[in-house]
This record gives structure tokens, sequence and C-alpha cells, in this order.
């Protein structure tokens, strides 16, 4: 009876909040661990999204790159230094929208346009997002966040939001109901909530932490913010906000998934798949140049974009 008290008491894990190495790990049900794919290099890969067909679209500054699933792969736009690309959503209909310097960009038919309705001069769109009611959302450096008048109009005049503030805003989600959540760069880390399709806005944290850098939002309904010294967990809407990752480099993206997984970029890869309770670096695979960018694919594959190393493949699908 000893022995047997014994071997169960050694089979116990000690739960531990933070990343990596403290203490006793953990047990993770999977370690992600990635392969290169075709894609361009010596580029910064700094925003990533799948299309409706599977493309792999990624975003470098001054050009736009289109990887095909047969893994052949094209520049789109670009370089094109007039409206340097910034962020990249997909509509309702699993298109392609690109934010730049004083403009959005969008596909028609075969042929790319773009339009300065927005009214931004020569701001730039940091973040898009597109709820589920149509409205496309932009967030700019200097003039908050603006939404098309009529859903899906990209090309018509813009709204400009109230009530939430007029500084950088960096990262933009939307929930199921259509509610948006927005971070900004304040020295206090602010995110904002509107559940009236940005027609009003309340704060719902406010933090010591930096710049508030990317957002995620999970299952349950919690947010996560990636900050400048790691990722922040609310479950009750602002709030309480809990540290629950300390990263030495700022969190550049975050992707929450079903099973209480989420993936975060804050130059080595971060995993959890305990809905952020616990974390680890998950970086096998992955070259030496930081991991700036991540999104899922159709297929339930994950995309890692890298500073100057292409694209990284998770070498085994996430189930739904």
């Amino acid at each position: 009876m000893t022995k047997q008290i014994g071997a169960l008491l050694l089979s116990i894990i000690l739960l531990v909040v933070g990343c990596k190495d403290k203490g006793t790990e953990p047990t993770i049900r999977y370690e992600p661990t990635w392969r290169g794919i075709n894609s361009p290099h010596d580029v910064d890969l700094s925003q990533l999204a799948v299309s409706a067909d599977s493309s792999i679209w990624a975003i470098s500054d001054s050009q736009v790159f289109r990887l095909r699933s047969d893994t052949s792969w094209e520049r789109v736009l670009g370089p094109n230094t007039e409206h340097r690309f910034a962020s990249i959503a997909l509509d309702g209909n699993g298109n392609i929208l690109m934010g730049g310097l004083g403009a959005i960009y969008w596909q028609e038919r075969t042929w790319w346009t773009y339009s300065d309705a927005i009214s931004i001069g020569g701001d730039t769109v940091g973040c898009l997002v597109v709820n589920s009611r149509g409205f496309v959302f932009a967030g700019t450096r200097q003039h908050g966040v603006l939404r098309t008048v009529t859903p899906g109009a990209v090309g018509s005049p813009w709204y400009s939001c109230t009530g939430i503030a007029s500084g950088s805003i960096n990262s933009l989600v939307a929930r199921s109901n259509g509610d948006i959540i927005a971070t900004t760069d304040s020295s206090s880390s602010i995110v904002y909530q509107s559940t009236d399709d940005g027609i009003t806005w309340m704060s719902v944290g406010s933090l010591a932490a930096g710049d508030g850098c990317s957002l995620a939002l999970d299952d349950h309904g919690s947010i996560f913010l990636g900050t400048n010294r790691g990722i922040f967990k609310t479950a009750d809407n602002g709030l309480h906000w809990l540290l629950v990752c300390s990263t030495a480099s700022r969190v550049t993206s975050l992707l929450a998934m079903s099973g209480n997984r989420l993936l975060a970029t804050a130059g080595s890869v971060y995993y959890s798949d305990d809905a952020g309770a616990n974390w680890r670096t998950a970086s096998t695979g992955l070259a030496g140049s930081p991991a700036i960018s991540i999104t899922r694919g159709k297929t339930g594959n994950v995309y890692v974009g890298t500073r100057g190393d292409g694209i990284y493949e998770s070498t085994h699908p996430f189930s739904p």
C-alpha cells in the first residue's frame, strides 16, 4: 500500500502559472512543431491570413504575397511605397481586405482597387476586422477607430467612432455577436469594447503593462491581451486581469482555437492547451529568426510568419 501511495503521489503534476521553465511543467497533450514551406524570404511577414480558397496571404510593408494551395507563391501587390501595407482581414465571404497608408485595398473580380474614402490622409490602417453584421472596422495610428457607414461598403465614406482613445489602435477583434474589442498603445494598455457597432465604447481594462499589442477571444468569451511584457487574461469582461504568461519580447500576435488552445508569437512561439493557465515555448523546427505573426488554415494547420525566414506550417493540424 505504501508503494502504491508513493507511485500515485509521483504521478501528480503541479500546475504553475507562467511560461515554460519554472519548476515542474504541466502536462501538455500536444506540442506544436513546425516545418518551413515555400514562401518569400528576407522580408518581415508581419500579417498573415487564409482566404476561402485556402490561399495564404502575407503582408510585408510595401508588398503583398499569396501562397496558393499548390505551394507556389506570387507577389500580388507592390513594392508599393505610396500605400504601405500594415493590416489584413477577411470579410464575411472570405475575401481579402488590406489596410495601409491612407487607404484600404480589396479585390474586385481579377483586379485590385483601393479607396482613400477613409479620409485619414497620411495615417495608416494598422488593423482591420469585420463583425458578424458586415461592418468593417479600421484601427488607425492617429485617428482611432473608423467604421463603414454601410456594411461591407469599404469604398464609401467612413464613420469616425467616438468615445475611444484617438491614439494608435493596435488590434481589433470581433465577438460572434458582433461586439468589437480594441486595444491601444496607451502606456496603460487600455482595452475598449463596443456593443453597438462602434457607436459607443467603454473601457474594459487599464493595465500598467506597456503597449497593448494584440488581442484574442476564446470559446468561453475570455479576452487575451498581448503586451510588451506578456499575455494577460480576463474572464469577466475586464473586471479582473491576470498575467498568465511573461515574455521577454513584444507579443505581436495571438490565436485562440477550440479546445482551450492558444498560440502566441513573441519572438518564439508560445502554446497553451488549458485556456491560458499554463504556457510553454513551442518553436521546434523554426529557424532562428523571430516569429511575428500567426494564423490558422481551413484544414486546421497553423501558419507562422517570421522576420526573414518565410512562413512555417505546423507539422500536424489542430483538430476543430
